[in-house]
């Protein structure tokens, strides 16, 4: 099973990256080599596993239950922006202004935590993100778009999920798994 680590977005911000993908479509800022990500599929990765057995899948379940976070935090959804750059974007993503420092350690945490379950440590530094779109040949330039402030909504962290990604035709299938609230 193919498993990833995320805080999911409430309904209200997901609706508002939603509109703001649909208004960026109806002014013909992409064409049809860009792929949206579903609504529903909107998240914070933290950590993404891949392809375990399901023996190891549990292990894994029952290991994040050790991270803990003392109490939620704000969330904020700010910004456009691209990797690798907003001139040459692969992946078309949402910022994450307020709460950045505070997910940026949540996973590092998860990082090391599973690294005692075998799961290989990231090498690249962690930049939280909600990914809106990918390219899918070439590169956009997303310049124009990321230069105007946008801010999509704000919550506050109350835990993170495990799911299970199931790849088809149309695209991903997100499955919780569980859910990690805060411990108080």
């Amino acid at each position: 099973m193919r498993l990833f680590v995320g805080v999911p977005l409430p309904d209200v911000v997901r609706t508002e990256l939603w509109k703001y993908w649909q208004q960026t479509q109806r002014q013909g800022q992409f064409g049809n080599y860009v792929k949206p990500v579903e609504p529903e599929n909107y998240h914070i990765t933290l950590k993404f596993i891949g392809e375990v057995p399901e023996q190891r899948a549990a292990r894994i379940q029952r290991t994040l239950e050790e991270v803990q976070i003392a109490e939620p935090f704000g969330i904020t959804i700010s910004g456009i922006g691209g990797f690798p750059t907003v001139a040459n974007a692969k992946v078309i993503w949402a910022g994450v202004q307020d709460g950045f420092q505070e997910l940026i350690a949540l996973s590092e945490h998860i990082d090391t935590i599973l690294a005692y379950e075998g799961v290989p440590r990231e090498r690249k530094a962690f930049h939280p993100h909600v990914t809106l779109a990918r390219v899918k040949r070439g590169t956009a330039n997303i310049t124009d778009i990321a230069r105007v402030p946008k801010t999509f909504g704000a919550f506050k962290y109350h835990g993170f999920v495990l799911y299970k990604s199931t790849l088809t035709p149309e695209g991903p299938i997100y499955e919780e798994i569980q859910r990690y609230e805060v411990r108080k």
